[in-house]
């Protein structure tokens, strides 16, 4: 109940005060039992981003463990279905808990770059959205997110929906290293593709 009201409210909020672009909806899922992943560039992310789902699927992302430290804050997320993770440790609790959220047919939000990006460029992906999607055979949803202005009022604001990577593809056989390193690098290619779209046009050089 929690999940669906703040996504209505959030819906309208950012509305009013971005312009929001939205693009390749027509390749969100029928269904849920999928893992949505998505470059960060800031904590508005996940609420901008989560609009083109249907809020059926009540998509949780992980957080990283330091946000359930901060009062009232860990409150929030926890309502809204986030549950920690803590980075770099091999969170097995983490991992249990995103496989059991794709097995009930939910949507498993990840930003596999593990941080924001401090200018927009997108960062190197870590390899536990691979090694979840290796152990779960889901398929993986990618989507870009550009702030073509920031965040002011009434800037654009891009969201690009890529098609589904089915699991299929990942390439996975053994689970080795070298094979979530490869699957890691097809995912993160499709989304430096969808983040080269709908930019606005570079400005022409000056004449002198």
């Amino acid at each position: 109940m929690f999940y669906n009201i703040a996504h209505i409210v959030v819906g309208i909020l950012w509305r009013l005060w971005f312009r929001l672009e939205f693009y390749g909806l027509e390749n969100v899922p029928k269904e849920g039992g999928f893992i949505f992943c998505c470059n960060h560039i800031s904590g508005l992310d996940p609420t901008i981003v989560c609009l083109g789902v249907p809020r059926k699927y009540k998509l949780r992302f992980m957080g990283k463990a330091e946000l359930f430290e901060v009062p009232f804050l860990k409150h929030i997320i926890r309502w809204l279905g986030v549950f920690p993770v803590s980075r770099g440790t091999g969170d097995t609790t983490a991992i249990s808990t995103a496989a059991d959220i794709i097995a009930k047919g939910g949507v498993l939000g990840i930003f596999p770059e593990g941080t924001r990006s401090p200018d927009g460029s997108l960062l190197r992906f870590k390899s536990g959205l691979s090694l979840i999607a290796s152990q779960t055979k889901a398929d993986i949803f990618p989507c870009a997110i550009t702030y073509t202005q920031g965040k002011k009022f009434r800037s654009r604001v891009i969201v690009n929906y890529g098609p589904v990577i089915p699991y299929q593809s990942l390439g996975f056989s053994t689970g080795a290293p070298r094979e979530l390193k490869e699957a890691t690098r097809i995912v993160q290619a499709a989304v430096e593709h969808l983040k080269a779209q709908h930019q606005p046009a570079l400005p022409a050089p000056k004449e002198e």
